[in-house]
């Protein structure tokens, strides 16, 4: 990075699988750190020693671990399973959480939290903050009926439909909170 003159690196603290790369309390740490728990932090140390600043990685919506270890936090689809589940033979490669369930947010700051309390950062990069589909879940359906006074669409709305519109700004609206 030195020779290359870089000035910012992005360097993963946790990935869409969900595994975190230093030792965590309320997540899972990648196997491969098990006996040098300290080596990512020990990059980013060199990476400032060297004028390099470091902006942090956590994948937010993509989490298979958590998802697979926690049904109620999945995000769902129409026909009331994960993209996960959804797939015929093979399982979809990543589990996708929903940001509506107040578990799995609560998760995701305290998975924060400790970050930035183990690692001196320049800034935080929060990949894939969108809805990959429309979710079913409990907690979009019960939150879409409360702020509009409507009941959740059984069956995706069709484009360009007043309906669709407002499910779209919801789920925007949403992602902008969490």
């Amino acid at each position: 990075l030195k020779l290359a003159k870089v000035q910012n690196a992005m360097i993963y603290f946790q990935s869409h699988v969900g595994l975190c790369y230093y030792p965590t309390e309320c997540g899972v740490m990648h196997r491969a750190f098990l006996g040098r728990e300290d080596l990512i932090r020990r990059v980013c140390d060199l990476c400032h020693e060297n004028g390099i600043s470091v902006t942090g990685y956590y994948s937010l919506i993509f989490n298979t671990l958590e998802h697979d270890r926690h049904p109620s936090w999945r995000m769902i689809q129409g026909n009331g399973k994960s993209q996960r589940e959804n797939q015929t033979g093979k399982p979809a490669r990543y589990g996708l959480c929903c940001p509506n369930n107040p578990e799995f947010r609560a998760f995701v700051y305290q998975q924060i939290d400790e970050m930035l309390a183990y690692f001196k950062v320049e800034g935080m990069f929060f990949d894939m903050p969108f809805w990959p589909h429309t979710c079913y879940c409990e907690h979009c359906r019960a939150r879409f009926q409360k702020e509009t006074g409507i009941p959740f669409p059984e069956v995706k709305p069709a484009e360009g439909t007043k309906m669709r519109l407002l499910l779209m700004e919801k789920f925007y609206e949403w992602m902008g909170d969490f």
